[in-house]
């Protein structure tokens, strides 16, 4: 098993909000055997790919094989860590290039909102702490499969700072593994393949 991953972070300050454009991505094959492909935005308490004992939200679209039968889906998710806030409903299939604008606030009360398209898609209180960095992320965990995609992209890219949304015009973190190449850094735009 590999977890691969490619992303940029804003941290340093600490932001209220991340929202984004989601650009579906093409040729992007059901990845049997994967427990998933995701594309997110989130909140997190620590240098954004410290992974070790930082606290973070994420907001996304996810593809793949979850239930193991061979049949992928698309979804959206929310996950938290440190909590048991793991949600993931199926969507209707996007086809490639059609947007999805994903939005998530800090309450700065322990809470979060997420906005999925402009809708509501619900709060939460998982007791994240009111000062969180920002990122944005393209993964993958595979079990041996093949996966690929092509122009995978968060466009629109904007973080909340006092209140008031500012356009992301530069990042301060960032990761790029072997299996993911980051085109360009903002817009954020991805291509994969992987064996």
């Amino acid at each position: 098993m590999s977890e691969v991953f490619a992303g940029i972070a804003k941290t340093g300050n600490y932001y209220e909000g991340i929202k984004a454009t989601l650009v579906i991505p093409s040729n992007v094959p059901c990845p049997v055997n994967t427990q998933y492909v995701n594309w997110y935005i989130g909140l997190d308490t620590d240098a954004a790919f410290d992974k070790d004992g930082n606290y973070s939200v994420e907001v996304g679209i996810s593809y793949g094989d979850k239930n193991s039968d061979q049949i992928c889906e698309w979804r959206k998710f929310i996950n938290a860590t440190g909590t048991s806030e793991d949600q993931k409903d199926i969507i209707s299939t996007p086809n490639p290039g059609d947007e999805i604008d994903i939005e998530l606030i800090n309450r700065g009360n322990g809470s979060i909102s997420v906005y999925i398209d402009h809708y509501y898609y619900g709060s939460a209180d998982i007791g994240i702490p009111a000062e969180t960095g920002i990122k944005i992320v393209h993964a993958f965990e595979e079990y041996g499969g093949h996966i690929a995609w092509t122009n995978a992209e968060f466009k629109n890219i904007q973080y909340m700072y006092n209140g008031e949304w500012h356009y992301m015009t530069e990042y301060n973190d960032s990761i790029e593994d072997t299996g993911i190449t980051i085109n360009s850094y903002i817009p954020f735009r991805t291509d994969a393949d992987y064996n």
